[in-house]
C-alpha cells in the first residue's frame, strides 16, 4: 500500500494526468489543526460570536476510534463496508481508525428521509443529500446542519479546491457568509466542455445490430422522431427473434420523462425548471415544447412501443430487460467508459453477445436538431454533518476527505493499489487487472462510500486506463456533441439567482412530475387538455413564484 505514497508519485501523475489542482501537496505539510471551542460543538468565540480556526502545532492524533454513520443512497445492502477482507476499506479504516455504520437511504424516499431525520434532530454524523435550496434554508435556519469553522479551507485545501470546481458551496457560502455542506463536485481536471456547461452524462443504448437489421442508419445522435421509427420498425420486424417479450423502448417512468419531455424541452428538471426570459421569468413545464414532448410520449404508449405497464418498472428491472433479458431495443443509463464497459460485461456474462458487435450508445435532440439539457451545477448531492457531532470526529473525517481530494488519493481510489492493480510502464500508468475490471469491481468496499466521498467518478473516469481508450474518447466526443448541438439554449449553464432564491413561495413547491406526467400519459384524455389542466392546478403556488422572482432578481 505504501508504494502509492512514494514521493515521485506527484510528479509521475503531473506528467501523464496533467492534473492541475494547485491547492494539493504533501499531506505532511497540510495546515495546522481547526480548533473548535464552544458548548456543543466546541468552537471558539470571537467577540462577534462566530467560530473562528485557531491554528495549533500538535499531530493529529487518531487514537480514539470512531464509529461514523454515513447515510447515502446507492448502497449495496449485501456489502461489508467494514471487511478485513476488502484492501481498500481497511487502508482507510486503519489509517484513520474508524469503521462504518452504513445506512441505505431509498432512492424514491431521499428527499423525505433525509427530511425526516433533519426535522427530527437525528441526522446520522454524514448525510449525502439530493441538494434542495429552501430545505437548506431552513435547515440552516434552524440549526439543524453542521456550521463548519472558519477558515477551514487552510487545513484542507485539496477539499477546498474541489469546491471551487464544483460552484455551489461557493455560491451558497456568498449568500450565507457561511459553509453549511460540501458538494460532490463532478469534473475537476478533466472537465470535458466549457466551465459551466454540464450536460447530463445519461445515455440511451441502441441494439445496433437490431438497427442494421431494419436498415437504421447508425450514428452519434438521432432526433426523437427517428428514434420513434427505430422502435416502430423494431417492433414490426422483431429483428432479435424475441416474440411476445419484445419491447421496442425499455423505459420506466422517470426514464420516459427524461427521453421524450426533457429530450424536447430545456427546463424540465426537478431542481431546475424556473428560468429567465428576457424581464420575465417562467416555468419550463408550461412551455410548449413540454407539451411536444408529452404527446410523442403518449404516441410512444398508444403504439405499443413502450412496455404496457412502463410505469410499474421499479429498481433496474428497464434496462435488465435490455442487458440481462435481451428483450428490449433500448434504455436509458449512466453513459462514459466505465458504464460501456459495465455494460460489456453484461451483455456478455448474461447473453453471450459483443457489446460492440451489437450495441450503439447515442443520446437525442429535439427535432429541430437541439440538444436539450436542464442547467445542472458540477456537482451531484452534497455531504452534510450532524450539528452535534464533536469536533474533533468531525476534523478527522475532513482530514479523510481531503487526502481523498489529493491526486495520490484519487488514483487510489479510482485505480487501486501500485504494483498490485496498476503500475508505471513507459511513463504511462498500466493497470494489472484482467480485461474488463477495474478496482471498483475487485474491492466492494469502494462503492459508492469511496468512490464518492467528495470527487465523483466522472473526472478520472475520462483517463483512466482500465477502460479501453475508444470508450473514453467516445465519452468525451458525446460531451462536445452535447455542448455544441446545445449551444442556442438547449444546454444553458446554471442560473444561481434563481437556483438559490429561497422563500415560503418556492418551498412550497413539490412535484413528481414522471409520475403525474405517466398519468397523462395513461389516461384515455386529449393530452393537451389534461397537460393544461395539471398547470392550471399548480397556478396558485406557481404564480406566486414567479412574481416573487420578478420582484426580487434584477
Amino acid at each position: 500500500m505504501e508504494k502509492l505514497f512514494k514521493k515521485s508519485i506527484a510528479l509521475v501523475l503531473a506528467s501523464i494526468m496533467a492534473l492541475s489542482m494547485a491547492a494539493c501537496g504533501d499531506k505532511a505539510e497540510t495546515k495546522p489543526a481547526v480548533s473548535q471551542k464552544e458548548e456543543t460543538v466546541g468552537t471558539a468565540e470571537t467577540n462577534e460570536g462566530e467560530a473562528t480556526a485557531e491554528a495549533t502545532v500538535e499531530e493529529k492524533d487518531y487514537s480514539e476510534h470512531y464509529t461514523y454513520s454515513y447515510a447515502s443512497t446507492q448502497i449495496t445492502e449485501s456489502t461489508d463496508y467494514n471487511s478485513p477482507d476488502d484492501a481498500m476499506t481497511q487502508y482507510w479504516e486503519q489509517k484513520y481508525n474508524f469503521d462504518w455504520d452504513i445506512i441505505s437511504i431509498s432512492s424514491d424516499k431521499w428527499d423525505q428521509t433525509v427530511n425526516t431525520w433533519a426535522y427530527a434532530e437525528d441526522l446520522p454524523d454524514v448525510t449525502i443529500f439530493d441538494y434542495k435550496h429552501p430545505q437548506m434554508m431552513d435547515w440552516v435556519d434552524q440549526g439543524l446542519v453542521f456550521k463548519f469553522p472558519k477558515g477551514w479551507q487552510e487545513r484542507w485545501p485539496n477539499v477546498a479546491k474541489v469546491q471551487e470546481y464544483g460552484g455551489l458551496q461557493l455560491a451558497f457560502e456568498e449568500l450565507t457568509g457561511d459553509t453549511y455542506f460540501l458538494a460532490r463536485t463532478s469534473y475537476a481536471t478533466n472537465l470535458p466542455c466549457t466551465p459551466g456547461i454540464n450536460p447530463t452524462n445519461m445515455m440511451v443504448y441502441i441494439r445496433k445490430d437490431w438497427a442494421e437489421a431494419v436498415g437504421i442508419e447508425i450514428k452519434d445522435y438521432y432526433t426523437i422522431d427517428e428514434v420513434m421509427e427505430y422502435a416502430r420498425r423494431v417492433k414490426e420486424q422483431d429483428p432479435g427473434k424475441v416474440g411476445k417479450d419484445l419491447i421496442p423502448m425499455g423505459l420506466s417512468s422517470s426514464n420516459c420523462y427524461s427521453v421524450f419531455v426533457s429530450s424536447c424541452s430545456t427546463y424540465t428538471s426537478n431542481n431546475y425548471y424556473l428560468y429567465r426570459d428576457g424581464d420575465d421569468f417562467k416555468w419550463g413545464l408550461a412551455d410548449p415544447e413540454t407539451l411536444e414532448g408529452l404527446k410523442i410520449w403518449r404516441q410512444a404508449f398508444d403504439e405499443g412501443l413502450l412496455n404496457k405497464e412502463f410505469y410499474s418498472y421499479s429498481g433496474s428491472e428497464d434496462v435488465e430487460d435490455f442487458y440481462v433479458r435481451g428483450v428490449s431495443g433500448l434504455m436509458w443509463y449512466q453513459g462514459g467508459a466505465r458504464y460501456q464497459q459495465d455494460v460489456a460485461n453484461r451483455m456478455r456474462d448474461n447473453l453471450g453477445l459483443e457489446y460492440d458487435d451489437v450495441v450503439k450508445q447515442i443520446f437525442i435532440t429535439a427535432n429541430d436538431g437541439t440538444y436539450h439539457s436542464a442547467p445542472r451545477g458540477n456537482f451531484w448531492g452534497v455531504i452534510m454533518f450532524n450539528p452535534d457531532i464533536p469536533i474533533e470526529k468531525w476534523e478527522r473525517y475532513m482530514d479523510m476527505l481531503d487526502e481523498s481530494c489529493s491526486q495520490e488519493g484519487q488514483v487510489l481510489i479510482r485505480m487501486g493499489f501500485e504494483g498490485t492493480d496498476w503500475e508505471m510502464k513507459d511513463g504511462e500508468m498500466v493497470s494489472l487487472l484482467e480485461e474488463g475490471k477495474d478496482a471498483r469491481s475487485k474491492y466492494p468496499s469502494i462503492y459508492p462510500v469511496y468512490h464518492q466521498l467528495c470527487m465523483l467518478s466522472d473526472d478520472f473516469v475520462l483517463i483512466n486506463p482500465n477502460y479501453p481508450k475508444k470508450y473514453r474518447d467516445l465519452t468525451i466526443k458525446m460531451y462536445k456533441l452535447k455542448e455544441e448541438l446545445g449551444k442556442d439554449g438547449g444546454c444553458p449553464p446554471i442560473d444561481y439567482d434563481i437556483y438559490l432564491y429561497s422563500s415560503d413561495a418556492t418551498a412550497a413547491l413539490s412535484f413528481e412530475y414522471e409520475k403525474e406526467f405517466a398519468n397523462i400519459v395513461v389516461n384515455n384524455g386529449d393530452v393537451e387538455t389534461e397537460w393544461k389542466n395539471w398547470l392550471d392546478s399548480w397556478a396558485y403556488l406557481m404564480d406566486p413564484v414567479l412574481k416573487e422572482l420578478k420582484d426580487n432578481i434584477d
